[in-house]
């Protein structure tokens, strides 16, 4: 006696696939930290949507691929992944990409989003001069490309030279330029001493530094001769 497969579960999902209008993939790339500091954690999560559920998506990152898994869903045009980077470092810093794709994506254009991770670092520190007179200005500025909670009193300016040692100097509240994730501190020496001449330190939580060398000098004082009559 043969029996005829029962198609209906089948038939069922086909009729539900073509009632539904047929949509393209489109990607999303995010992470819980845009920065990290060296040695941190930070979850990449891509998101996919598409109708028919597009591929699982790949991560890629300098030319090679991670592949990634979805986790179960009951929304049949979505998938989402994440992956974990347990302790952040120079291989794990850099841009990231996520692509998929479905039938109804060209075949050379699939969906793609990218996302940059940075570290924790100070990106500039400029002077206005590196040589200059004791009755002149210096301005000192330190940048520091960093979280949204920066801790202004881990920043720290220091003077060192081979007579004084290391001389710290007060930290004014730095300016967050919170779209950017920049912290800026600026030192400022009216009319410095010579004995500062040396090396400048901005610090942050003491394992960020970056250092600029002064020379400053006494004005030279030109005497006239008195006038003969």
């Amino acid at each position: 006696h043969f029996t005829q497969p029962d198609t209906s579960n089948r038939m069922e999902r086909e009729n539900r696939l073509k009632r539904q209008t047929l949509q393209a993939s489109s990607t999303d790339l995010i992470s819980d930290k845009a920065i990290v500091k060296k040695r941190d954690s930070f979850i990449l999560t891509c998101t996919v949507r598409g109708v028919p559920l597009p591929d699982v998506p790949t991560l890629t990152k300098d030319g090679r691929d991670v592949r990634m898994v979805c986790s179960s869903t009951q929304d049949t045009r979505k998938c989402t992944s994440t992956i974990t980077y347990n302790s952040a470092d120079d291989g794990t810093l850099g841009t990231y990409k996520c692509s998929t794709k479905n039938i109804v994506s060209a075949v050379d254009q699939p969906s793609s989003a990218s996302i940059e991770i940075r570290d924790l670092q100070i990106t500039q520190l400029s002077t206005n001069t590196t040589q200059l007179f004791s009755n002149e200005t210096v301005v000192l500025t330190c940048e520091v490309q960093g979280l949204p909670d920066v801790n202004e009193n881990l920043l720290e300016w220091s003077h060192s030279n081979k007579g004084r040692g290391i001389q710290t100097f007060a930290v004014n509240t730095p300016t967050t330029v919170s779209d950017y994730f920049v912290v800026i501190s600026v030192l400022t020496l009216v009319n410095p001493s010579p004995d500062l001449s040396g090396t400048f330190k901005c610090s942050y939580d003491q394992v960020l530094s970056k250092s600029v060398d002064l020379f400053i000098t006494v004005p030279v004082k030109y005497l006239t001769k008195p006038s003969m009559r």
